[in-house]
């Protein structure tokens, strides 16, 4: 009986938990507008389950992360934030997601360049004073 009370509850228990962590990440950072939108595209694609489900997902958003990403280059400089390493840290994001482009005409994994895409974003929004 004991056993499947654990049977049962794991699952549970571990759904719940994704739920949880779920519902913390929709809620949104203190980034700026742009920001937010390329973030709110991202994060779903990062957080998703390995797999072939996620790369066609990444590749279906790629246009929408790469538009996204245009409205951050075109948008001001956040305050307090030294512009030269704004735009570089933008320039970078922009070049570790431009292969995943390649890699979903090509029919390969982009899941794994999404990582750059992570770290990348990551290394943006720090400048910001966010840090993950």
């Amino acid at each position: 009986m004991n056993f499947v009370i654990r049977v049962i509850a794991l699952p549970l228990l571990l759904l719940s938990g994704v739920s949880a962590y779920a519902e913390s990440n929709t809620r949104h950072h203190d980034f700026p507008v742009a920001v937010t939108g390329f973030h709110d595209v991202m994060a779903p694609l990062w957080h998703a389950e390995s797999g072939e489900e996620r790369n066609q997902k990444i590749c279906k958003q790629y246009p929408i992360l790469t538009s996204r990403l245009n409205k951050i280059r075109s948008a001001n400089v956040p305050e307090n934030v030294d512009a030269t390493q704004w735009r570089h840290a933008v320039e970078n994001l922009y070049k570790v997601l431009l292969p995943i482009e390649s890699l979903c005409v090509e029919n390969r994994t982009p899941e794994y360049a999404m990582a750059n895409v992570h770290y990348g974003f990551h290394a943006l929004v720090k400048l910001i004073g966010y840090e993950h």
